[in-house]
């Protein structure tokens, strides 16, 4: 079985792959070990590789990240590439943040809007990511059924800080 090739690239290609707006199945995990799925919109991707999600103080995933602050993202692009980004959280509770980050359209995520007392910002502080492209995925799985084997180093890459 051929290996993966690993790109390094720095940790600032992030926001070429994720943009504002990109919905995310954010990936943490209960304190009896169980990860838990939800989908998340990101509302911020800045070249740092910092994710930011609205979320409530009370909601389960801000309990289940006081018992572990690492999380996974999970990304799916319309042109068919995956992203996955594994980082370390951080909640920010200052407003004058979440106003610069608020738009109307969170009321889908946040009831009440501004206007919540229990809102804050989640903040994933990337620490790796991976992305598979779908046109190099379709060529090697195309060289499989053909040739036997595939010779494309470029199904996947790694991107480490």
């Amino acid at each position: 079985m051929q290996s993966e090739k690993h790109i390094e690239r720095d940790i600032s290609h992030i926001p070429k792959l994720i943009e504002t707006g990109d919905i995310a199945m954010l990936v943490s995990q209960s304190a009896h070990g169980v990860l838990k799925s939800r989908p998340m919109e990101a509302v911020e991707v800045n070249s740092e590789g910092e994710i930011f999600f609205f979320t409530t103080l009370s909601s389960a995933l801000i309990h289940e990240l006081t018992e572990n602050d690492h999380v996974n993202l999970s990304f799916i692009k319309e042109d068919h590439n995956f992203i996955s980004v594994s980082g370390v959280t951080q909640v920010i509770q200052s407003k004058d943040v979440i106003v610069k980050f608020w738009q109307s359209r969170y009321e889908t995520w946040i009831h009440e809007g501004l206007d919540n007392p229990s809102i804050v910002l989640l903040k994933v502080n990337s620490v790796s990511a991976e992305h598979w492209s779908h046109n190099t995925m379709l060529s090697s799985i195309r060289q499989l059924f053909t040739s036997g084997s595939s010779d494309s180093d470029n199904v996947h890459e790694s991107i480490e800080p």
